[in-house]
């Protein structure tokens, strides 16, 4: 599997990780599940042609100017493997980045999952994934229930994650362009 995602910066990563070490415990793990990175994804797919994707993304990423994002409180998706994440606000700057992104990658032969589509797409940064028991969930909420996770984060760029037979890992990354970060309030 393959995911087009942002990274977050240092300090987001810093705070993300303290939070997969505090978790840990819980799950049985310090990371989710899924990945090593902090990150925001945008598109995932079974496979990619890399050398098709990576010319779309370089140009794309140029064309972008960095921008922020908001979290705010904590997410659920329910199920068999409950996910808890980082709920981030869809703003008009983030819903056009995304759409724009969604429209440069259908050139590519496949299709994105559509959970990511952006008629579904609920932005979200992981903290576990399919890790806890629904009878740890209680426990999880306790514990971060009281905190301020309402967060600001600049996004800078566009990276391309793998999952190969357990083998993960970062294939590629790409800055925006561009001057200084934007907001919907810019």
């Amino acid at each position: 599997m393959y995911a087009v995602v942002s990274l977050l910066d240092e300090r987001a990563c810093a705070a993300i990780q303290h939070l997969w070490d505090e978790l840990g415990p819980l799950a049985g793990t310090s990371v989710p599940g899924h990945t090593p990175f902090p990150h925001l994804s945008y598109h995932v797919a079974e496979t990619y042609p890399l050398a098709q994707l990576e010319p779309l993304l370089v140009q794309f990423a140029r064309a972008q100017a960095p921008f922020l994002i908001r979290t705010t409180g904590l997410g659920l998706f329910t199920g068999a493997q409950p996910v808890v994440f980082l709920p981030v606000v869809r703003t008009p700057v983030l819903a056009r980045f995304h759409l724009a992104l969604w429209e440069t990658l259908a050139a590519l032969p496949g299709a994105g999952r559509q959970y990511y589509h952006p008629d579904h797409w609920v932005p979200h940064i992981t903290l576990t994934y399919g890790e806890l028991c629904t009878a740890d969930l209680s426990t999880l909420i306790c514990r971060l229930g009281g905190r301020d996770l309402a967060w600001e984060l600049t996004v800078d760029n566009l990276s391309v994650l793998y999952d190969e037979g357990g083998e993960r890992g970062l294939a590629a990354r790409f800055a925006l362009g561009g001057g200084r970060a934007i907001s919907d309030a810019n």
